[in-house]
């Protein structure tokens, strides 16, 4: 019988191995499931904007839909990639007519990136849909567990594991 902490289970250490944890595996498990559903789900998302659109450029889309106008370097440190990644997205986003470059009026040596009002209309009629969509899906839920559902979500997005490590 397995004893102790989950954190006395991870491989490597003097304890069992996670894959021993039924609760820990139907976790990893849902988590694959989940990962692959998102990923998905950004790839039609992308293709119901423009069909050339990558993935990648519709997370610059997301970010830019929620933050507003933005610089390379802070888009670029929210989606985790280098700066140079995101200038290669942001064009091919300004040639689709998706974002726009303005003059950032606080340093006007900087540049902000912000969406086109087409790359803002079709980033609204999508968010209407997947809020339909997650409406329809989540439907028969009582309300208290979608509440509880965001709120372990939200836990589980923020956490770090012991070394400060992320999923």
């Amino acid at each position: 019988m397995t004893t102790g902490t989950r954190e006395d289970r991870i491989p490597g250490t003097s304890g069992d191995s996670l894959v021993t944890d039924p609760a820990l595996r139907a976790v990893e498990d849902e988590l694959v499931a989940l990962f692959a559903r998102s990923r998905e789900h950004k790839r039609q998302a992308a293709a119901s904007i423009h069909p050339s659109l990558q993935p990648a450029g519709y997370g610059v889309l997301r970010l830019l839909a929620g933050a507003g106008p933005s610089r390379a370097s802070a888009l670029a440190e929210r989606l985790g990639v280098d700066r140079s990644a995101v200038t290669r997205l942001v064009q091919s986003l300004e040639d689709l007519g998706l974002v726009v470059r303005q003059q950032d009026a606080e340093d006007g040596r900087a540049t902000l990136l912000d969406l086109s009002p087409a790359g803002r209309e079709r980033m609204s009629a999508l968010r209407q849909d997947h809020q339909a969509a997650l409406h329809r899906l989540l439907a028969d839920w009582p309300d208290e567990d979608v509440r509880r559902f965001a709120e372990l979500l939200a836990r589980f997005n923020a956490g770090d594991d012991a070394a400060g490590r992320r999923l």
